[in-house]
């Protein structure tokens, strides 16, 4: 069960979805006054959440004899509701590359900054922080990352999406990895397009964030349970960081 409350978290749900959407995991055919008294939750908190759920894909409400009670969809019908997911995303990126150049000629009418910090907080807004890294100019990334790192904690839906769209837009990188006892040996699609090497064993266990530079940009995305990111538009402090990620990089050894 803890693996399953893993996964529901990774796919949004909050502690009180996740409490009664488990609870009619384990009992199908619950109804309410089953739900309330399982979880010591309030009829209101249950009725909304309930509406949430359903709202989701997550459960399905039958009525018989003027009773309702719930179910939880089956793993095919929540596979479906994520690539559908997945699918909206890819239609909204590619709705809004179409319409690249009115934003471009819009934020040509504003003054330029020629430095900021963007905060970015919840999982969802992270994602879309890890969205703009892909649609970066130079098609190129510089990653140092932890072990533990945001991306790990993540669905293997998003895991494989985030991915396959990194390979879609072309971008290869420079990967640099924390040393663990159980890094697994690469891919040659891995050498070509993640390019990884291990730090210094003094890096092990020292962080777990997850560090991606592009253009002008240095993308921090804090350890997973802090569920906030900054991106850091600066051109000096980029390259400087840079500079010094291609040193480390070049004195390491490829992953094996």
């Amino acid at each position: 069960m803890q693996e399953i409350n893993k996964w529901l978290r990774s796919y949004g749900l909050n502690d009180t979805e996740i409490a009664v959407y488990t609870c009619i995991l384990e009992h199908p055919g619950r109804k309410v006054s089953d739900i309330q008294r399982q979880t010591g939750l309030v009829r209101t908190t249950i009725y909304y959440t309930l509406s949430q759920l359903k709202a989701n894909g997550l459960i399905s409400e039958n009525t018989q004899n003027n009773v309702r009670t719930y179910r939880c969809a089956d793993i095919d019908a929540l596979k479906r509701n994520i690539e559908s997911t997945i699918k909206t995303e890819r239609q909204k990126i590619e709705q809004l590359d179409s319409l690249k150049n009115v934003f471009q000629t819009l934020n040509a009418k504003k003054p330029q900054q020629d430095s900021y910090v963007a905060r970015y907080e919840g999982t969802e807004a992270i994602k879309q922080a890890i969205e703009q890294a892909m649609r970066c100019d130079s098609k190129q990334w510089h990653i140092i990352a932890a072990r533990d790192n945001f991306l790990y904690h993540m669905s293997k839906q998003y895991q494989k999406y985030y991915l396959e769209e990194r390979k879609h837009r072309g971008i290869t990188a420079k990967t640099l990895w924390e040393p663990t006892d159980n890094i697994k040996t690469p891919s040659v699609e891995d050498v070509f397009y993640r390019n990884p090497r291990v730090l210094p064993e003094e890096f092990r266990g020292a962080f777990n964030s997850l560090v991606i530079l592009y253009d002008n940009t240095t993308l921090i995305i804090d350890p997973y349970n802090q569920k906030t990111a900054h991106a850091i538009h600066n051109s000096a402090s980029t390259e400087l960081l840079r500079l010094v990620f291609n040193f480390i990089w070049q004195n390491t050894k490829p992953a094996k």
